[in-house]
């Protein structure tokens, strides 16, 4: 009787231990992209692109609003705020200095579940890059 008992609690402790990894088959997942501030010598407009890591020529984004207008941020903390509706935080900061650009770089995370997560909820434009310090090849520095 005791044997008997003993299966029947085995079986049903093994069969639960199947059933908890088949209903959690989504895996989270951490994503990151860049948000970059620049202007051309410390003055003028303030200039906002995303970059998610495409390689291509225009793996950098503008920011824009539902009707395809590009969102023109006052402050770079709007910009910051405006990712952070959309689940992306701030990883770390940091600035670069090269000719006459002042560039701050911000890298992001976002925890997602699947890649269509990435860009949910944010509108975007190609953007040719923003500086180019080299005459040619890959040098942005």
């Amino acid at each position: 009787m005791k044997r008997t008992l003993f299966l029947i609690a085995l079986i049903l402790f093994a069969l639960s231990g199947i059933n908890a990894q088949t209903s959690g088959s989504q895996e989270k997942c951490v994503t990151y992209c860049e948000l970059l501030n620049y202007n051309y010598g410390g003055y003028g407009k303030l200039k906002v692109l995303v970059d998610f890591g495409e390689l291509s020529k225009e793996s950098y984004s503008i920011l824009c609003d539902s009707d395809g207008k590009k969102i023109k941020f006052k402050t770079i903390v709007e910009a910051i705020n405006h990712m952070a509706k959309h689940g992306w935080r701030i990883v770390e900061s940091y600035h670069v200095s090269a000719w006459n650009y002042k560039i701050t770089h911000y890298l992001m995370e976002k925890v997602i579940t699947s890649d269509d997560e990435i860009t949910e909820g944010l509108y975007l434009k190609p953007e040719k890059e923003p500086y180019r310090m080299g005459q040619k090849g890959n040098d942005m520095y």
